[in-house]
């Protein structure tokens, strides 16, 4: 018996310790709470409200013991500012507020201020309030905004200061004051208790939360955004089920004895029906069996009609990326079609369905505006507004750009209860307008180069004369002098500066496309050689220019102009991208690619290929960059730095030629262009056509030249006279096509420039031909203008010499075309 005793009073000794254990490790949470119902108040049971149901759960999850301290709102404001109690619910959130206290990151729900008055006053809007008595609460958020309000728009009237909600209705109705302003949720749960009328006057919507002592001593904030997180969710949590609870339908009051009484009532009637009914019902139950059953046919029709008008509906929707919604203002219920799920990239059971929800799932770039179009147009009281914003796909990220369009529902006191609208996802849309412009813009580009190679040509075409007139004399005197003479250092000079004019000439026609193409056999590493020095001073002193030729190089067939081209426009690239001291390395080499390399290798090509390499230490290009590389007019420099064609000639002389270009770049890795150009396969007639050129110039033959412009007339006719060929001069076609005809003897060649005034050359060349069939043709011009060229290459069987020119070139290239088999030279 006394062990019994001993083991008894050893437990209870255990219990109690446990106990007083586990009450000194609850934490004790000072609560402060006033009369807002339905969000907070005091009932006779006990604490009430939406915000004392979810704090109630966190603090039963996180062991902490709530005391509760009540009073005014003005009571238990000035306690959390004084660190008296621990945390406060139901706070309107304002940055001014910010300086005094700390807030929850998560909203339970939003709130506006309303404006209510007696029944007997015209309260239309809010110039109706001049003179009158405005009834506030004291530190209400609501309040203070609407006396700035009536301040900036001048209107006067006088403050009635009140402590709570219930006094403020109160004096509304006793006549104490004219009008009071109140929170929209408070108001909704007081005024039906009062003979008042709810105005239009709709003002200042706001974030309610909780809020603690500046720089939160009890460490509540982490824990309350966590579990309201997780609440919002979570469709079956207690922020779900207590919203339904304080805003769904009020259950009605339990009375006893009422009860009693109306259930005696219904069973004695219903007994009386059953009674006296019973006969009747026997005869009449099988007509409205078949009654029912038609009512019951015809109801699945029209549930099978609604069931396909709503998939039809779901499907037009899904088709034009359109989706609708539907905003329950009293619940905060946000209701989504599938599409605009789909639009938004969620899952419907992730969704929270409210209005915060929906507000995070905008770019935070256009979340404010998205936010105060809404509010305001309830403010204004708007019928409906339209807004372009941009959404993030919650499952992608992917970001998207909608059309919105909401129209508001009114009640019968004209207040907004609901909001339905209409999203479309117009990103394709807003991508197509884009690339429009950008096109719009590339055709003014393309009209103004077109323009400037216009204009080059016509300063290129005159220029290029003079410059033949000046090489031609020069040629002349300097034959007649020996190379001691004092003078003749001085034309050589002039000679030199000549031809560097000529060179400037000729750039100026292949920044403007207007250059011959003339394709020979040529020799990748000499050409490349001829360009150093001009790319060395084209890149600037502060960048190393390596060249690495390989030997024995294959030959190719290209115009000598464009390697110079591809180049120079590569070269400067490489310039750009390198920032203050830098290297481009230009290499050459042989590469053979077979069919099974290409089939591994996109875009690459089988045979044998020189390859002309330019590579850099740059800033290198990023993928999109590489993506878009050779598009006409795509730059990454500055506006006026760039006009995006330079990489767009490089790879259309590139496939011209039909070679093929590789890129490699990464981010900070610098870039590498490796270009390769289809090895020239030598033949009989390429040897040919090298020692025809080779042959010795001047002859017997008697040459018809044509030529507008009379200084390169009479010297033309000079350096061909002096190499023993006989010139018929003509300064225009008429006079040419003239001597033509009256000339007894052959004329072996027609030499003619391009461009003239009356006809051009080609047309000329045409009457020539069909007096002397067998006449060779040699057309000459500064440009040409396509007349004799295709995309700036000559035609079959054209030849061309590009002025100016010297007597060596000249006679050198008249002797090659009349040394041409007679079906060699043509027109085309």
């Amino acid at each position: 018996m006394k062990n019994t005793v001993n083991i008894l009073v050893f437990c209870t000794y255990i219990f109690l310790c446990a106990s007083l254990e586990s009450s000194a490790a609850s934490k004790e949470i000072r609560v402060g709470i006033y009369d807002n119902k339905p969000l907070i108040f005091m009932a006779e049971s006990g604490p009430q409200g939406i915000y004392i149901d979810v704090l109630e759960n966190i603090a039963k999850t996180e062991g902490w013991n709530l005391q509760y301290r009540q009073g005014t709102w003005n009571d238990v404001f000035t306690l959390l500012t004084r660190n008296e109690i621990d945390i406060l619910p139901v706070v309107a959130f304002t940055e001014s507020r910010l300086t005094q206290l700390d807030f929850c990151e998560q909203t339970l729900i939003s709130n506006w201020g309303q404006v209510y008055a007696k029944k007997n006053l015209s309260m239309e809007s809010i110039q109706n309030l001049e003179g009158k008595k405005i009834a506030t609460l004291s530190h209400d958020t609501h309040g203070e905004y609407f006396k700035t309000l009536l301040a900036q728009l001048g209107i006067s009237y006088e403050t009635v200061l009140i402590e709570n909600y219930a006094e403020l209705f109160q004096a509304l109705e006793s006549g104490k004051a004219d009008a009071g302003v109140v929170n929209y949720l408070a108001a909704r749960n007081y005024a039906e208790n009062y003979e008042l009328q709810s105005t239009p006057i709709v003002f200042n919507p706001i974030q309610i939360r909780y809020a603690v002592p500046k720089g939160d001593p009890a460490g509540l904030l982490t824990a309350m955004d966590r579990h309201i997180t997780n609440f919002k969710a979570d469709k079956n949590s207690v922020y779900h089920t207590s919203m339904a609870h304080w805003f769904g339908a009020e259950s009605p009051s339990f009375q006893l004895p009422g009860w009693i009484k109306w259930v005696f009532i219904i069973l004695s009637g219903v007994l009386i029906v059953l009674v006296t009914g019973n006969i009747i019902l026997r005869v009449q139950v099988k007509a409205k069996t078949k009654s029912l059953l038609i009512e019951l046919k015809n109801r699945e029709l029209a549930e099978n009609v609604l069931r396909e008008s709503e998939e039809l509906l779901a499907r037009s929707q899904e088709l034009a990326h359109i989706g609708s919604w539907k905003l329950d203002l009293i619940k905060n219920r946000l209701t989504w079609s599938d599409e605009l799920y789909r639009i938004f990239g969620c899952d419907p059971q992730e969704f929270a369905a409210t209005y915060e929800a929906f507000l995070d799932a905008v770019h935070s770039d256009d979340r404010e505006m998205v936010n105060n179009a809404y509010y305001n147009s309830i403010q204004e009281r708007l019928n409906e507004y339209e807004i372009q914003h941009r959404i993030v796909r919650r499952n992608t990220g992917e970001i998207r750009i909608v059309h919105e369009r909401c129209i508001h529902e009114r009640n019968e006191a004209g207040t907004i209860f609901r909001s339905v609208g209409m999203t479309q996802d117009i990103t394709e849309l807003k991508q197509a307008d884009t690339e429009r412009e950008k096109l719009q813009e590339q055709l003014g580009q393309a009209q103004k180069m077109e323009s400037v190679g216009r204009l080059a040509g016509g300063v290129a075409h005159d220029f290029n004369n003079m410059l033949g007139v000046i090489l031609g004399h020069l040629e002349f005197a300097m034959d007649e002098i020996e190379e001691d003479h004092n003078l003749y250092s001085d034309l050589k000079e002039i000679q030199t500066a000549a031809k560097r004019s000529a060179a400037l000439t000729k750039q100026l026609l292949t920044f403007a496309r207007k250059q011959v193409i003339s394709p020979i056999r040529l020799d990748v590493n000499d050409t490349v050689e001829s360009m150093l020095n001009m790319l060395r001073r084209l890149i600037g002193e502060n960048i190393d220019l390596i060249w690495k030729p390989a030997a024995y190089l294959w030959p190719v067939k290209m115009d000598p102009t464009q390697i110079d081209q591809v180049l120079a426009n590569l070269c400067v690239n490489a310039r750009d991208a390198i920032a203050g001291v830098g290297r481009i390395t230009i290499e050459t080499g042989r590469k053979s690619f077979d069919e099974e390399y290409c089939r591994q290798h996109s875009g690459f090509i089988p045979g044998n290929f020189v390859l002309l390499a330019v590579n850099d230490n740059g800033c290198g290009m990023d993928k999109d960059t590489l993506k878009n590389l050779f598009e006409p007019f795509f730059t990454t420099k500055e506006v006026g730095k760039g006009t995006g064609l330079g990489l767009a000639t490089v790879y259309g002389i590139v496939k011209q030629n039909n070679g093929f270009i590789n890129v490699y770049s990464e981010p900070g890795m610098g870039s590498n262009f490796k270009i390769y150009l289809p090895q020239l396969v030598v033949t009989e007639d390429n040897a040919k056509a090298d020692s025809e050129k080779k042959a010795a110039a001047g002859g017997t033959e008697t040459i018809l030249l044509v030529e507008d412009e009379p200084t390169i007339l009479r010297m033309t006719s000079m350096m061909l006279e002096r190499k023993g060929y006989t010139v018929l001069s003509a300064g225009t076609p008429t006079e040419a096509v003239e001597k033509a005809k009256r000339y007894s003897d052959a004329i072996a060649l027609l030499i003619t420039d391009v461009v003239m005034p009356e006809m051009n050359g080609r047309d000329l060349s045409g009457q020539i031909t069909d007096l002397y069939p067998d006449i060779r043709l040699l057309f000459m011009s500064g440009y040409t203008a396509n007349v004799i060229a295709h995309h700036g290459v000559l035609d079959k069987g054209v030849a061309f010499i590009q002025k100016p020119f010297s007597m060596v070139d000249l006679t050198e290239k008249v002797r090659e075309v009349l040394d041409m088999a007679p079906d060699k030279n043509q027109t085309g």
